[in-house]
């Protein structure tokens, strides 16, 4: 019985764990987010709207499968190199004028 009550509440907390990641990642943090991404010969550019979601992009292809680099409007950004062991000098700082002279776009 112990079990089925544990796996019960495991599965559960999987679900609230699912429910809270959905609503993390539709949520906005009032700050802009790019990142380039090069892996296997491709290129590409994903925009975000919190650092939540950025953060995991730009993790997942910080290393070995790639490389990313990230451009965000937020000064107080926690992007984190791990090879490097302090904040990561692939993240760029741009002010408004600056996001919208190189993305020519605005985000909100």
């Amino acid at each position: 019985m112990e079990y089925d009550q544990a796996l019960k509440e495991y599965q559960e907390a999987i679900q609230k764990a699912d429910e809270a990641e959905k609503l993390l990642k539709s949520t906005a943090d009032g700050y802009k987010y790019v990142v380039e991404i090069h892996s296997y010969g491709s290129s590409w550019t994903e925009y975000f709207i919190n650092e939540y979601t950025a953060d995991k992009i730009y993790s997942h292809y910080n290393g070995e499968n790639g490389m990313s680099f990230v451009f965000t409007t937020n000064p107080n950004n926690t992007f984190y190199d791990d090879s490097h062991d302090e904040k990561s000098p692939a993240v760029t700082i741009l002010s408004e004028a600056d996001w919208l002279i190189k993305f020519n776009i605005n985000l909100k």
